[in-house]
């Protein structure tokens, strides 16, 4: 079960990396936002699937910053390899493997949000 667990290890870094399964960028995201400020929204190419949100003022100035690096993203990714890894057709091992996925999902879904 490596090649497999390698496989959805790479495949959902990719994904986290181009940004699939992110949610759109609510007001709050970006510091000091506010009702005639602007902001920009940018991938960075390192970390994979870093965000990068500047606020600008009306008149072009740049008021705040924030960096988002998907850390619950990431420990999802790791958490279904892992269960994939731990997968085999014995009692205890499909016991543990549903755990693993059950709490990759935990984490996805109930963590902290990202912004």
């Amino acid at each position: 079960m490596r090649v497999p667990a390698a496989g959805v290890l790479v495949a959902g870094f990719l994904a986290v990396w181009v940004g699939f399964g992110s949610s759109d960028v609510p007001d709050e995201a970006c510091p000091g936002l506010r009702e005639t400020y602007g902001y920009t929204v940018e991938m960075q190419w390192w970390p994979p699937g870093t965000t990068r949100c500047e606020v600008t003022a009306p008149e072009g100035r740049i008021v705040g910053s924030e960096t988002y690096v998907p850390w619950r993203e990431w420990a999802t990714v790791v958490l279904f390899a892992l269960a994939v890894l731990v997968l085999r057709p014995r009692p205890l091992r499909l016991l543990a493997s549903l755990a693993l996925f059950v709490a990759g999902l935990a984490v996805y879904f109930i963590g902290p949000q990202p912004w």
